[in-house]
Parts: C-alpha cells; sequence; structure tokens
C-alpha cells in the first residue's frame, strides 16, 4: 500500500499498476483505504487533473475524504470475480481493505453502476 499525505507531491502513479476502473470521464480509479471514526473503510482513489482524490461510497452518496489515505496497487496476480451478498467464491482470496467500529474485515470490492465499474467494500456481515 502506498500511504498519502495531502501536503505530500503527488507519488509517482506508474507504481499503482494497471487502473481496476475507469471514471466515467476515462480518470483511473483505484483501490484504497481511508480512517473514518473508528473505522478503516475500503475505497476509491482518483486520478483527476494530477490530483489523488479519495472518495469512500456509503449507500448512494460518495463522502470525499481529507485525511490521509492508502492507495493499494493493483498487482498481476490480483483477479476481479463476480460474488454477491459478501460471499467469496471457493478458491478466492478477498482483498481486506479495512475493519468496521467493531473490527470486522471489509474487503475492496466493485459494484457495476449504469456501465461503470466502482471500487467500493464487502463484507459477509453487510
Amino acid at each position: 500500500r502506498i500511504q498519502i499525505d495531502r501536503k505530500s507531491p503527488l507519488p509517482d502513479t506508474s507504481r499503482y499498476g494497471l487502473p481496476p476502473c475507469f471514471d466515467a470521464e476515462g480518470n483511473p480509479v483505484f483501490f484504497g483505504s481511508a480512517c473514518v471514526n473508528k473505522s478503516i473503510q475500503p475505497c476509491k482513489v482518483t486520478l483527476k487533473n494530477n490530483n489523488l482524490i479519495c472518495s469512500i461510497p456509503h449507500g448512494l452518496v460518495e463522502y470525499v475524504q481529507k485525511g490521509p489515505f492508502t492507495v493499494l496497487p493493483f498487482a498481476d496476480n490480483m483477479i476481479l470475480v463476480p460474488t454477491s451478498g459478501g460471499r467469496i467464491p471457493p478458491g478466492c482470496r478477498p482483498v481486506v481493505g479495512g475493519a468496521d467500529e467493531k473490527g470486522r474485515p471489509l474487503h475492496h470490492a466493485i459494484a457495476c453502476v449504469r456501465q461503470e465499474r466502482i471500487p467500493g467494500r464487502t463484507s459477509q456481515h453487510l
């Protein structure tokens, strides 16, 4: 994971690997994690106009993270698999993106909304 601080210059984004998603404007979107209250939430990190924007989807609203966050490079050995209900398909290992206030793991996931792939979170308890 690559730690990002708002005061730091933009790091070399070639370290992030290929983006798993693109937004509607064609900007690359990566997986990330951010502290929210007493939890660490999986989030999306968009590279837009030479800035990294961290946003946390919650329901149908996205909240922009003002504090530090991390970017998870999308490695060659990572694959995205279809699932539902927070279930993990046999033979697959989820990528932990954080934990809720009770310490239960939250995993990185992608939702498809109007033909757009959006990073988010999943877990069996959600």
